[in-house]
């Protein structure tokens, strides 16, 4: 793979991460559009998701053949995460259709990943998995994909959870530091519902997030939605 070209933050992770064209773009892509919390937040959980692939006997993931679908391939799953908050960047935006952050960056990823040799299957597990990320139950089990994303996702935001892969935890997070991501996902996600109300609707996470900062907007902490 040609790394030519790539600031020697992205060249450090690019050996971590699978070795093909449309993960190479996307990195880029996320690197390039993405606020830097959110940045090594979506990078953290994919490394989240191929470890409980890779070390969790106990993950427990639907039947991929009862859904008709492929058990998740270490691509699909980088794309999925370092996609599933690409919402967030304002060049996701449709501003024809404004769409919750989470569907505007599942269709991102979708528009990626079709300019690859990619089945028409695997674009639709990787759409549903960032679309579905936020959303508890029905992402744990509408697909394997969709559960090992949200279960990703969960483990870089709970400290309870985040002890089955202590070890990695700790190596993550000094690779890719925090940086008040909580504050900085909840804020970017509000300020765009501020901006178009559809991007919010309603009993959405978003809304939810919208709701807590309009009931308190002098509140300076996490949104308390998060």
């Amino acid at each position: 793979m040609n790394n030519q070209g790539l600031s020697p933050t992205l060249a450090a992770v690019v050996p971590t991460i699978p070795q093909n064209e449309a993960c190479i773009i996307a990195l880029k892509a996320a690197h390039q559009h993405l606020s830097t919390p959110i940045f090594n937040h979506s990078m953290r959980v994919y490394h989240y998701a191929q470890w409980f692939t890779d070390n969790d006997p106990n993950i427990q993931l639907p039947d991929a053949q009862s859904f008709d679908l492929q058990t998740p391939t270490p691509d699909l799953i980088f794309l999925a995460s370092i996609f599933h908050d690409f919402g967030t960047a304002r060049c996701s935006h449709n501003d024809k259709e404004p769409l919750r952050f989470e569907v505007e960056g599942a269709n991102a990823a979708v528009n990626l990943i079709r300019k690859h040799s990619y089945s028409s299957s695997s674009y639709r597990e990787v759409w549903i998995a960032i679309a579905c990320h936020s959303s508890p139950h029905i992402a744990e089990h509408i697909g394997p994909l969709s559960r090992l994303i949200r279960l990703a996702v969960q483990t870089d935001f709970s400290i309870i959870s985040k002890r089955k892969a202590h070890d990695l935890a700790e190596g993550l997070e000094m690779q890719f530091p925090r940086l008040d991501v909580e504050k900085t996902l909840s804020d970017e996600i509000v300020k765009q519902a501020l901006e178009r109300r559809e991007k919010a609707p309603h009993v959405s996470w978003p809304w939810n997030l919208l709701r807590a900062y309009e009931e308190d907007p002098g509140w300076e902490g996490v949104n308390k939605e998060f």
